[in-house]
């Protein structure tokens, strides 16, 4: 059973739905069946909490967008709770098939795609609430293994740059798990290729 859902667009959220490789970084976003370590997104944001609105908008400000405009759900079989760090199987699972984020009011960490639409760059990344971790594993495979590993889950091939900063709080995608303290290095962008 497909769900459509879509809230009031208001403001700088009536921008048109940016198409692949086209458009500005102040249009509003579209994600096609939006992948988290693997799977696809679960369309709450905690175990079964805050469903609909609730994870679409996570997953857009994840996205560094300021929240959702619109989403589809259907049931895929598999999906990553996002807030919960954690996998859902079986047939009851729903995530998004699509989930349309809304264009920036103002500049701040948008992605956005750079010329020629292969390539995308990420400004601030974040996963549960924190800077993504430069490390792909706590202080394993770090720079290019945690940028390469970031964009495999946004559902690119590779990395292909990368910056970093000291932001006191990361996240590190292959141990799941926070880095507290002045010693944590982040991205600060990560530009990703396609193919």
């Amino acid at each position: 059973m497909l769900r459509t859902s879509k809230l009031p667009a208001c403001g700088a959220m009536l921008a048109a739905a940016l198409t692949l490789g086209a458009g500005a970084a102040s249009a509003n976003m579209r994600y096609q069946n939006p992948v988290v370590n693997g799977a696809i997104v679960d369309w709450c944001s905690t175990w079964a909490t805050n469903c609909g609105s609730g994870g679409a908008r996570q997953f857009c400000q994840m996205r560094g967008h300021p929240g959702a405009v619109s989403w589809n759900t259907y049931h895929p079989g598999r999906t990553w709770v996002i807030g919960s760090s954690t996998f859902c199987n079986g047939p009851i699972c729903q995530g998004f098939s699509q989930v349309t984020c809304a264009a920036a009011s103002a500049p701040g960490p948008v992605p956005g795609p750079v010329p020629g639409g292969a390539v995308q760059r990420f400004h601030h990344p974040r996963l549960n609430g924190a800077i993504v971790d430069w490390c792909s594993t706590w202080a394993t495979n770090c720079g290019w293994g945690g940028a390469h590993q970031l964009c495999q889950n946004y559902g690119f091939a590779r990395a292909m740059s990368w910056n970093i900063y000291r932001p006191g709080r990361t996240w590190v995608i292959g141990s799941n798990q926070f880095c507290d303290g002045p010693i944590c290095q982040g991205f600060s962008q990560v530009t990703c290729r396609r193919y």
